[in-house]
């Protein structure tokens, strides 16, 4: 005589729904991972928030333009890098903020591979403080040293020109953004 175990529907409804808000759960925990990168120096003088946004022309650069939340090019992971840095890799264009191989004056900033093995360290970033205790940080790249700052009285379009991070965090909150 072969016994079958019946499981009541109950049961299996319940692990269901669990294992359907579990998944829910998990996708809503990644959305709430990105965040925006804001300007600390723009929103304190204009109080309007400016946020790293990446270029949908197919150049790669990127620029700073007035925060939209909804805006998937204004959205950035913060992954950790073992003890060396962080990458900010971009929600729209899965790629991340990366430099030049060498250090030049007046670089753009730009996205590109999120992979180590091809750009070695260009798209790994520390985060100094040059302003402490405003809750914001000064991305400063691992491989040449050099930090975004943009100058809207050089460059109108907001594009986020590289610089030593000396001479940048000289700029004070301007070269500093939220969410690092």
């Amino acid at each position: 005589m072969s016994h079958t175990i019946r499981r009541p529907l109950p049961r299996v409804l319940l692990a269901a729904v669990v294992a359907t808000l579990a998944l829910a759960f998990v996708s809503a925990a990644r959305a709430d991972a990105s965040t925006q990168l804001i300007n600390a120096g723009l929103r304190q003088v204009s109080h309007v928030d400016y946020a790293m946004e990446v270029l949908a022309d197919g150049s790669n650069r990127v620029v700073l333009r007035p925060s939209n939340p909804a805006n998937f090019r204004q959205q950035w992971d913060k992954e950790p890098f073992g003890t060396i840095g962080f990458r900010f890799r971009n929600a729209a264009t899965n790629t991340c903020l990366i430099t030049a191989s060498a250090a030049a004056a007046n670089d753009v900033l730009r996205v590109g591979s999120c992979s180590t093995a091809t750009v070695q360290n260009r798209n790994l970033w520390q985060v100094h403080n040059p302003v402490k205790f405003n809750g914001a940080g000064q991305p400063v790249s691992v491989q040449t040293g050099q930090a975004p700052l943009a100058n809207f009285n050089t460059s109108p379009s907001g594009l986020l020109v590289l610089h030593p991070h000396d001479l940048a965090a000289s700029f004070g909150p301007m070269a500093e953004y939220y969410g690092m």
